[in-house]
């Protein structure tokens, strides 16, 4: 197995990538988010629970410039150019940080 580019990332420069246990995001030089991988506890962020082998946008923080990301094993972090934290994926032991075991879509943390 030797490396391959993402083709599927067409023009987007990418500055950054995450890795969690069976998914990927990766940030754009615009901050545009983009996921893939296991997505059954929406830790893709992409508003379902369906897989994607090929990386698709998470549009629900398109508004936002998204300048870094982390991975749990099911769940995704993102911090924005203004300080906001986004949390979503699985929750179930706390891990989004909302107080409460809970697995949710996009959230706001202030």
């Amino acid at each position: 197995l030797t490396p391959a580019v993402v083709r599927s990332l067409g023009g987007h420069r990418i500055t950054f990538a995450a890795c969690g246990y069976y998914h990927t995001v990766v940030i754009s030089d615009g901050g545009a988010l983009f996921a893939w991988g296991k997505g059954s506890s929406g830790q893709l962020g992409t508003g379902d629970v369906l897989s994607a082998a090929s990386p698709r946008p998470i549009t629900a923080l398109r508004q936002q410039e998204v300048v870094h990301v982390s991975c749990g094993m099911a769940h995704t972090l993102a911090v924005t150019v203004s300080g906001a934290l986004y949390a979503w994926g699985q929750g179930a032991d706390g891990q989004l940080g909302l107080g409460e075991a809970d697995e949710g879509g996009e959230t706001v943390l202030s």
